[in-house]
């Protein structure tokens, strides 16, 4: 189905209402389920905002993505690619809050976060604290009870030609 809108269009919930307001379902197999195309973004505009005014304080998702099909074991829950400017910006503002940023993983032999750069003379990542004061920049701690032989922190120089690399440069001015 198709239907050219020529005046903004808004769905609102009567009172009351528990369930979903607006829902899509596809057939298995279909192509894209909903598309948003705006080829004509200016300064400001976005093509998709969702935003809770929501006073209630109970721990809640304002966006959940879930696969929830644990067979497909190649798909990817949410894809972000960026030709141009950020691929991600985190703004938190609630200053005694939650961490920014928080992976809570169940894998037991992958890695939880992999970084891969084609970065030639930039920093693939950057830690700045500036108001820092008494925490600390980086903590790294392993809480593992396990008696085998491991590394906490393991850095790598891992190809041979690269003699003028250094594996670990502390400074403190």
């Amino acid at each position: 189905f198709a239907h050219i809108f020529n005046s903004q269009q808004t769905i609102t919930a009567a009172s009351g209402i528990t369930a979903d307001v607006f829902s899509v379902t596809s057939a298995a197999a279909a192509g894209n389920t909903a598309t948003f195309i705006n080829d004509s973004a200016g300064e400001n505009s976005k093509i998709l905002t969702v935003s809770s005014t929501s006073t209630d304080t109970a721990e809640r998702n304002l966006v959940q993505i879930t696969n929830d099909a644990p067979a497909a074991v190649a798909a990817t829950a949410l894809s972000i690619q960026s030709d141009g400017g950020r691929g991600i910006f985190v703004d938190s503002n609630l200053a005694a809050g939650l961490p920014s940023i928080e992976i809570d993983s169940e894998h037991t032999t992958a890695n939880a976060v992999v970084v891969d750069s084609v970065m030639t003379t930039g920093t693939i990542i950057d830690v700045t604290g500036s108001a820092l004061t008494t925490g600390s920049a980086l903590r790294v701690e392993s809480t593992g009870a396990s008696t085998g032989t491991r590394n906490v922190v393991d850095f790598r120089q891992e190809h041979a030609s690269a003699t003028g690399s250094t594996v670990l440069n502390v400074l403190a001015d």
